[in-house]
């Protein structure tokens, strides 16, 4: 699992590209607060939490890693 800093520093990369910065703070509360683990957007491989409501962001913040790295970045 990533740490929080270069899991913000992919998300910021990600919003330089999208327009769209997600608010770490407010999410991981909202995971706990539902019952999952506060991990938005630090994931290096597949999640197991599917029924998050954060899950389809949370994968593509993840291919948006894998694509940067795949092109030399």
């Amino acid at each position: 699992m990533l740490d929080m800093p270069v899991a913000k520093d992919r998300a910021v990369r990600l919003a330089v590209l999208s327009g769209h910065m997600p608010n770490f703070d407010l999410i991981h509360a909202r995971q706990r607060a539902e019952g999952f683990d506060a991990c938005f957007g630090r994931c290096v491989e597949d999640c197991r939490q599917v029924h998050c409501r954060w899950y389809q962001e949370c994968l593509a913040l993840a291919r948006f890693d894998a694509r940067r790295e795949h092109m030399g970045g």
